[in-house]
C-alpha cells in the first residue's frame, strides 16, 4: 500500500472511474488514487496541516481512532457556548480546555484499567515493557481536542490530504503466491506481538477494552 498526499484542490478535480477493474476516486499524475476519508465523508489532512475549526485556527497534531487530534493556534473571539440551563457561557478557549480535560480523563480511566488488568499480583506493578508504553501515552494540552471534518467542511485548496495509490498491474501467479505468503507472515507476527504486549500476565481482557488499549499504544492501523 502506497500512501501519498494530494492538495485539496486536486481532490476536488478528481473524477471517479474504474481503472483495470478497480473503482478509484480518480487519476492524479497518471496514478489511480482513492482519497482517505473518515466516517463522516471528510478528508484527512496530513499532520502539520493548518485548518479552520469552530473554535479558531488549528494545526493537525496527529490521529486518534480515525479522527484528527488538533491544537488551536488562534482562538475564535466570536465563539460562544451557552450551557443548556443558561447559567454559563464559555469562550472558545474555555470550551476547548474543557474538551482537553475530558480527553485526559478518558486516558486516565484507560490507564487505570490497564493497571488493574495487567499489574503483577506480587509487585503490584506493570511489566516493564507495558509500563514504558503507558508512560509514552501523550496527554492533551489545554488547546488540543479531537475532531472530524465532514464532507461539507471548509478546507483550503492548499491543504495536503491523505490518498492511497491503487496498484493495478496484473500479478503473475508467482507474485501473487509470494504476496499472500508475506501477508500471512506479517499477520502472524502482528498476532504474536499483540499477545506478548497485552497478555504478559495471562490476564483476560475483554475484546473492546483490548482494542482501545491497542489503539492508545499505536498498534492499530
Amino acid at each position: 500500500m502506497t500512501i501519498q498526499s494530494l492538495p485539496y484542490s486536486a481532490i476536488l478535480s478528481l473524477t471517479p472511474q474504474t481503472v483495470r477493474g478497480y473503482d478509484v476516486d480518480g487519476v492524479h499524475n497518471g496514478r489511480p488514487v482513492k482519497v482517505r476519508t473518515n466516517r463522516y465523508g471528510g478528508v484527512i489532512p496530513v499532520i502539520g496541516s493548518s485548518i479552520l475549526t469552530s473554535y479558531g485556527s488549528a494545526v493537525v497534531k496527529g490521529y486518534k481512532e480515525g479522527s484528527l487530534r488538533v491544537a488551536v493556534t488562534k482562538f475564535n473571539e466570536d465563539f460562544e457556548f451557552e450551557t443548556a440551563d443558561g447559567s454559563d457561557i464559555f469562550t472558545a478557549e474555555e470550551y476547548v480546555k474543557s474538551l482537553a480535560r475530558c480527553a485526559n480523563a478518558g486516558i486516565d480511566c484507560k490507564i487505570e484499567t490497564i493497571v488493574r488488568l495487567y499489574k503483577s499480583d506480587i509487585t503490584g506493578k506493570l511489566p516493564k515493557s507495558m509500563q514504558t508504553k503507558v508512560d509514552a501515552i501523550e496527554r492533551f494540552a489545554v488547546n488540543e481536542f479531537v475532531m472530524d471534518l465532514t464532507s461539507k467542511s471548509y478546507v483550503a485548496d492548499s491543504v495536503e490530504c491523505l490518498a492511497e495509490v491503487i496498484l493495478t498491474e496484473a500479478e503473475t501467479k508467482q507474485e501473487r503466491e509470494r504476496r499472500r505468503a508475506l501477508e500471512v507472515k506479517q499477520a502472524l507476527k502482528l498476532r504474536r506481538d499483540l499477545l506478548d504486549a497485552y497478555d504478559a500476565d495471562n490476564a483476560n481482557c475483554p475484546d473492546d477494552i483490548a482494542d482501545e488499549i491497542a489503539d492508545d499504544f499505536g498498534d492499530n492501523d
